[in-house]
């Protein structure tokens, strides 16, 4: 996906259980993507007070 640009202009919601590694997933995908794909970590208590 990463190599085809198949990503481009999307959002990615990764969601579980915690300690599975959904951020160490999202930072190597953000990370792969390069340095102008932005990357945003909030946590569930951020989006529902």
């Amino acid at each position: 996906m990463i190599k085809e640009a198949k990503l481009a202009g999307q959002a990615v919601l990764i969601a579980g259980q915690p300690g599975t590694g959904k951020t160490a997933i999202a930072l190597g995908l953000a990370q792969s993507l390069g340095s102008d794909t932005p990357f945003t970590a909030i946590s569930a208590s951020e989006i529902y007070r």
